[in-house]
């Protein structure tokens, strides 16, 4: 091979991997734009202020993920222990709500202290509207393996929702917690956190800051999900309707052409899901045209994905909020004959083959599922 062939294939190679990290970039970017546009509306800020027995006052701030409209899950050391104050004060902030007090954190906290797990249940009629729910589910430690990209949501320092993302890097913390390098500060702990696919994988807990007196970057951890299911208070989720609907759901599995329920989903749950007067389920979709068939010409395909409505309700409404697009057209969502199915349509174009820019797809189908009459 004589040296401009080689120069030839090197430049080839280079132009390849550029690609290759280009579209793995922008696959993240779609990744983060999602999780946050999905899963903030749920992310709650959680305050506690407390009066001692001498008079002095105590705050403290947590994050947490909200399950219906009356649960929320969060860290044990979030919330103080109320026997330890004179008076203990607890508010839940959500998004444009008004700020939700909790009449008796005595009875309202069900705590776990020894993996420092709390699920919080909040007053019957705070929070109106229809259930933003399922929260899709990964219980299975099998399917996130050891640098799985994560990213968690949560409040540092008591500052505005933040979205920080990172690898899972072992499995080995006590207490059976996984070790990130996703950036928590205090105020972090009880936020959750999602795989790139918006799976729900855990809880922010805590991190290392001083090892020997070095200071530490990196070094956090994660509660994970399977934790929380065989704890006790696991139960006050089980118990309330509203809250068990809410785990477990059908994704859109990124590049695929249609949805498709992951093994590792909590499958038990939907044969038992009780009756809802609303429901709203959250799709992600992500779909890019790399290929590029013709020379010198762009070249467009049509893409259609249907979704199935939950067994007993039927689809009143469908959506679709784009958070990333290029070269994308037609998008339409339409609620199929029969009311139990929709299907999101659309048109990507990707260019000649001697300029191969892409076209792409990325947002959240919403569906509105009402019962049957």
């Amino acid at each position: 091979m004589g040296s401009r062939s080689r120069i030839r294939a090197a430049v080839r190679s280079i132009v390849c991997i550029v690609a290759l990290l280009a579209a793995t970039q922008a696959r993240a970017d779609r990744a983060a734009v999602h999780i946050y546009a999905t899963h903030s509306p749920a992310t709650v800020f959680i305050q506690s202020v407390g009066t001692m027995f001498n008079g002095t006052t105590e705050t403290a701030t947590g994050s947490g993920l909200l399950i219906g409209s009356r649960t929320v899950i969060t860290n044990d050391h979030v919330v103080p222990d109320p026997n330890n104050y004179r008076t203990l004060e607890v508010t839940i902030s959500l998004g444009a709500h008004p700020p939700i007090h909790l009449a008796a954190p005595a009875t309202d906290i069900f705590r776990d202290q020894a993996n420092d797990l709390a699920i919080l249940r909040l007053p019957e009629g705070e929070l109106t509207g229809p259930v933003d729910c399922p929260v899709p589910i990964m219980d299975k430690p099998d399917a996130v393996p050891i640098g799985t990209t994560i990213f968690a949501l949560g409040y540092p320092v008591g500052q505005a929702l933040s979205l920080t993302d990172g690898l899972i890097s072992n499995k080995s913390g006590a207490k059976g917690r996984w070790q990130m390098n996703v950036l928590i500060n205090p105020g972090s702990s009880g936020g959750p956190i999602f795989t790139d696919d918006g799976l729900l994988v855990g809880f922010a807990v805590a991190g290392i800051v001083k090892f020997n007196g070095i200071d530490v970057d990196g070094v956090n951890f994660l509660i994970p999900l399977p934790t929380l299911l065989k704890s006790d208070i696991f139960k006050q989720i089980e118990e309330d309707r509203q809250s068990t609907a809410c785990w477990g759901a059908p994704v859109l599995v990124a590049g695929t052409t249609g949805p498709e329920e992951s093994a590792a989903f909590n499958g038990d749950a939907a044969p038992n899901q009780p009756e809802v007067e609303r429901l709203l389920r959250n799709f992600a979709v992500s779909e890019t045209k790399d290929d590029h068939p013709v020379v010198l010409d762009s070249h467009s395909r049509n893409y259609e994905k249907t979704f199935q409505a939950e067994e007993g309700l039927i689809i009143t409404k469908c959506s679709f909020t784009e958070l990333s697009a290029n070269h994308a057209s037609d998008i339409i969502c339409n609620i199929l004959p029969g009311s139990h199915a929709a299907q999101l349509s659309f048109r990507l174009t990707s260019g000649p083959s001697i300029d191969r820019w892409r076209g792409w797809l990325a947002g959240t189908v919403v569906l509105t599922e009402e019962p049957a009459q």
